[in-house]
């Protein structure tokens, strides 16, 4: 969760001042709003398999039947729920607990709890690592990952990394990559060896947020606060690329059979469209505009649909506090070409 992204809001944009962009002509267009229930959100995640929606609440998980587009009446309780992940393509996932350090292994069919599992402090991003079978958990405020065994049901180790981490994206080979914030870098982890290998340098980045992993071209996107999305060359460990998108993003949504990377901005109210093909320059292909406070979402790759968590916000009264969701507003924009 990039709870940097309240720092923003002393950028030169006054929030009186924010307002959404006005759309530009592409071939993306919102085709439904899903209503859902009150409250703070932040990542989310899509079984395309099961055909299902996970969005982190501050309540729990609440999920979304993608066949119906209606909410479910199974969630999943939870305290401040940051992340979701998937264990090995199967019917077990994982969310964070950022309020009370945990890890909830639950069943995804009936919502109902697996195991509660001891993690850091701030527990916030998940990703599970197909070739070491683990779930990796970034916390936040703890600057260290925890690895699980979702066989074992408990903690394995805790790889120390420092920093403000947010999300975290693998390769499929070892490999968990993670945005350290303050440091404007991404610190790569192997998870077998547990041990962080190394630091790159994010250039153009202030404070990266969002991450994904692209393993046709063996690179990574990470999207920062001051509006850009820097893609880097892994083995060479260096960036290059780097194009505009809209201020306080939090979220790299990669769609890597059309490869695409959707960037939702949440001071802007936009979400940037960039086109990566694997042997051409990275370029903007669409501004949508969508909704203040617009920061996260997913991708069904399935459909190709894109699934944004948002609601209208009520301004913070002093710095450094988070707005206030207006009673009513929440909702899930649905972009799809047209």
């Amino acid at each position: 969760m990039a709870k940097l992204f309240l720092a923003a809001l002393t950028l030169a944009l006054t929030w009186s001042s924010v307002n959404a962009a006005e759309p530009t002509t592409g071939t993306f267009a919102i085709v439904q709003k899903i209503r859902g229930p009150d409250g703070q959100w932040d990542y989310a995640f899509v079984d395309a398999a099961a055909r299902r929606l996970y969005i982190a609440r501050s309540y729990g998980v609440m999920i979304i039947d993608l066949q119906t587009g209606q909410l479910s009446p199974l969630s999943v309780p939870g305290d401040e729920v940051h992340g979701v992940a998937q264990v090995d393509n199967s019917t077990v996932l994982a969310s964070t607990n950022g309020a009370t350090g945990m890890v909830t292994l639950f069943d995804g069919r009936t919502g109902a709890s697996i195991a509660n599992i001891k993690a850091g402090t701030d527990p916030d991003a998940i990703v599970f690592e197909p070739s070491t079978h683990m779930l990796v958990v970034a916390n936040h405020s703890g600057g260290d990952l925890t690895v699980i065994d979702p066989l074992k049901r408990a903690a394995a180790v805790t790889i120390a990394v420092g920093g403000t981490l947010e999300f975290e994206a693998t390769d499929g080979a070892g490999l968990v990559y993670v945005n350290v914030t303050e440091k404007n870098a991404v610190a790569a982890v192997d998870v077998a060896k547990r041990k962080l290998l190394r630091l790159i340098s994010l250039p153009d980045c202030e404070e990266p947020t969002g991450l994904a992993y692209d393993r046709a071209a063996r690179r990574l996107m990470a999207v920062c606060v001051n509006g850009r999305a820097v893609v880097i060359d892994v083995a060479a460990g260096r960036a290059v690329a780097s194009v505009e998108t809209g201020k306080v993003p939090d979220a790299a949504i990669w769609d890597s059979e059309r490869r695409l990377l959707f960037v939702p901005s949440y001071l802007a109210g936009t979400l940037t469209v960039v086109s990566l093909p694997l042997h051409a320059a990275a370029r903007v292909v669409q501004v949508l505009a969508t909704q203040v406070g617009t920061r996260t979402g997913a991708l069904d790759p399935r459909t190709g649909r894109i699934y944004l968590p948002t609601s209208k916000l009520i301004p913070p009264k002093k710095a450094g506090d988070y707005p206030t969701p207006v009673a009513g507003t929440f909702e899930v924009l649905v972009v799809a070409r047209h």
